[in-house]
């Protein structure tokens, strides 16, 4: 079952999906690399990063800060971006591999859980760039590779309130699992094709990353 502190939403998404539970274990190691307090101090190191203004072209189309769950209405943006979110994309690439490398030199790096999260984000954040996936598509994906980071956790009271309005809607239920389920297909499709090229990121100093 899904743990406590959990959203309720993020296991209603994961349940239409095939998943039935979400793994609490970074909750019950705070001081390891692993928790959720250890991944937000490091990243407090990167807020400057994130202010990025250039972002506010993606607000309400994909999350841009670290473990931002996408709401309901980004997995029903059927369209790809904008030449300018195009390159607000980029940036943001950009802002996630100088955040690695800060957070390194802070003597906070990643642990392997955020690395492989990351790998996950960055294969959809390309394909996004390219214009081979609508954002409901990325945004899909993105929530699948959060399934699998056991960091990944949402305000318990949000998500409470979250469950209950879906759980007394059956009809809407139907309609989200069979939206769902278009979209898994989509990114099955997606993942299935051979990816040629990926990110090319080059440093420009210490720790600033620029990709593209």
């Amino acid at each position: 079952m899904c743990a406590h502190r959990q959203s309720l939403w993020l296991c209603f998404v994961f349940a239409l999906s095939g998943c039935s539970s979400v793994d609490p274990m970074a909750m019950m190691f705070n001081t390891s690399p692993f928790s959720q307090s250890s991944q937000a101090n490091g990243n407090a190191h990167c807020a400057t990063l994130y202010a990025n203004s250039s972002f506010n072209r993606l607000k309400g189309k994909m999350p841009v800060l670290p473990g931002e769950l996408p709401t309901r209405a980004m997995l029903q943006i059927n369209t790809a971006p904008e030449p300018e979110e195009i390159a607000a994309i980029k940036s943001l690439e950009s802002a996630v591999r100088t955040c690695r490398q800060l957070r390194a030199a802070a003597g906070v790096p990643t642990s392997a859980t955020e690395d492989i999260l990351a790998t996950r984000l960055s294969k959809l954040r390309y394909g996004l760039f390219k214009g081979d996936i609508p954002y409901a598509v990325y945004n899909y994906g993105a929530v699948q590779a959060m399934r699998k980071h056991n960091a990944f956790v949402l305000s318990g009271e949000q998500a409470a309130q979250k469950g209950r309005e879906i759980g007394k809607n059956k009809s809407e239920q139907i309609t989200l699992a069979a939206q769902f389920s278009t979209l898994s297909m989509s990114l099955a499709n997606y993942q299935a094709q051979p990816q040629m090229k990926t990110w090319s990121c080059t440093a420009t100093g210490s720790t600033d990353m620029v990709c593209y």
